[in-house]
């Protein structure tokens, strides 16, 4: 029934309205339980608003970026995620939205990205949250000209996570000629943009990562971590809701304690956050999406802490990317750099027992053949397979979850590039060797396979 409202709401505007209960009853010829159980699966994805009362009823909503990369970040954050898993995963991204970014000839986008440049460039000296502040507006406006909702998605969800632990600030405030330095790399990265050089904005992109990932590496084993080694930090200023507060203490909550431990009942959290019951359950429903709170009702029940379930965050990354139209080439440019970085880590692990799947999804591949009954489909099935073995290889959590994300909606798209015997052949030639570079913990090669198989998919494309 979620599935079957879900179809139709995403053939509507936003805030269209569906109808009310009763009509929807009647026209979909279900229970009044069923259907109110499938409206409380969409409230929780964002796609559903309920309304009471004499005008009420049901009406679409299109879940926002922020309720997605939320989601997202506290996925990564309740699986303390190192910030230098963070930070691998945000690198590959990164230069390929730059070289995006520089082959973008949007003139409205372009000179929103030349605003967000001439501000960044006023920074007053010395201001580093100002300075920290323009510098994500100016990486808000190059996300935007590289076109790519994919690759948008990914970085924003890493940026929030980034917000929960910002370390810059502090290094800064530390290490001044570091912001001095940056300021410089972030000006002649943002002039080979406006240039047009995706190649050179691509390799300054790519330096800018590898010098701020050695300045924090310096940084955080001279410096205190809290809990966990992670960094827990709001901008100075900021300006939150009680709810929002709220939110933030109860996953505060939930996060330093055991999954399924009980917070208390709704009263007794009223008082030690001390907000109003309205205050409480908005902050428990950003909780509940962001699939760190269980809320059990009745005589004994009460807020009960869980953790977040990387299927249903996939899932919600899927549903956005869908719900933004992301092309079948946004899709490949975001995964292919993705996926390079997780062959690259595949390969340079040594732990045998995880090595066994991505053997047995390397048979499957190699048993596709062109005669078989649709051979692009069982293409298709063999390739998610094997770049799932790949993905545990690797072991880099936020890798895992964007490609799995990329993986689960472009298996609802057409797929031309793997039609025809050919192809299948060659797509399956390719895929062994890069298997077998990795089981031959040959980081190098694999790189190298992947980057031409980033070449045959974009001549297929074409």
């Amino acid at each position: 029934m979620a599935e079957a409202l879900r179809r139709e709401i995403i053939g509507v505007p936003d805030g269209a309205y569906l109808g009310s209960e009763a009509e929807l009853l009647a026209r979909l010829g279900v229970s009044c339980p069923t259907l109110r159980q499938a409206a409380r699966l969409l409230e929780q994805q964002q796609l559903l608003k309920v309304e009471r009362g004499n005008r009420g009823g049901y009406f679409a909503r299109r879940p926002d970026a922020g309720a997605t990369t939320r989601a997202a970040a506290s996925y990564l954050e309740a699986s303390e995620t190192p910030i230098a898993q963070v930070r691998a995963a945000s690198r590959p991204l990164m230069i390929e939205a730059g070289s995006l970014a520089a082959a973008a000839r949007d003139p409205e986008r372009r000179a929103a990205f030349q605003a967000a440049l001439g501000a960044f460039k006023a920074a007053p000296a010395g201001d580093f949250e100002t300075l920290l502040q323009r510098d994500r507006e100016l990486t808000a406006q190059l996300l935007r000209l590289a076109g790519n909702p994919a690759i948008e998605l990914f970085l924003l969800v890493i940026y929030r996570l980034g917000r929960l632990r910002e370390p810059r600030l502090r290094m800064f405030q530390a290490r001044p000629s570091h912001a001095d330095e940056w300021r410089v790399h972030q000006v002649r990265f943002a002039g080979a943009v406006l240039e047009g050089d995706p190649a050179l904005a691509a390799l300054l992109a790519r330096r800018n990562t590898d010098i701020t990932s050695a300045w924090m590496a310096e940084f955080e084993t001279a410096s205190p971590l809290d809990r966990e080694g992670h960094w827990r930090w709001r901008p100075p200023g900021a300006r939150i809701t009680a709810a929002q507060a709220a939110a933030d203490g109860l996953r505060d909550a939930i996060l330093s304690r055991p999954p399924g431990s009980f917070l208390g009942p709704e009263d007794e959290l009223m008082g030690r956050f001390g907000v109003s019951r309205h205050t409480l359950r908005q902050a428990a429903a950003m909780a509940q999406h962001d699939g760190l709170l269980e809320i059990r009702r009745g005589v004994n029940g009460g807020y009960v802490g869980r953790r977040p379930d990387i299927d249903r965050v996939v899932d919600a990354a899927a549903l956005y990317l869908e719900l933004n139209h992301a092309t079948l080439r946004d899709l490949m440019g975001a995964s292919q750099s993705l996926a390079a970085e997780a062959c690259r880590l595949a390969a340079a692990n040594a732990d045998p027992a995880l090595t066994e799947p991505l053997r047995r999804a390397t048979a499957r591949m190699a048993a596709v053949h062109p005669g078989n009954p649709d051979p692009g489909w069982s293409l298709l099935r063999a390739e998610g397979q094997m770049m799932e073995a790949i993905l545990e290889l690797a072991g880099n959590r936020p890798i895992q979850l964007f490609v799995r994300s990329l993986y689960r909606y472009g298996a609802t798209l057409h797929q031309p590039v793997l039609e025809g015997g050919d192809r299948v052949l060659r797509w399956r030639a390719a895929r062994l060797r890069l298997a077998d570079a990795i089981l031959e913990r040959d980081a190098e090669a694999a790189a190298v396979i992947c980057d031409r198989v980033d070449l045959l998919l974009d001549d297929w494309l074409r």
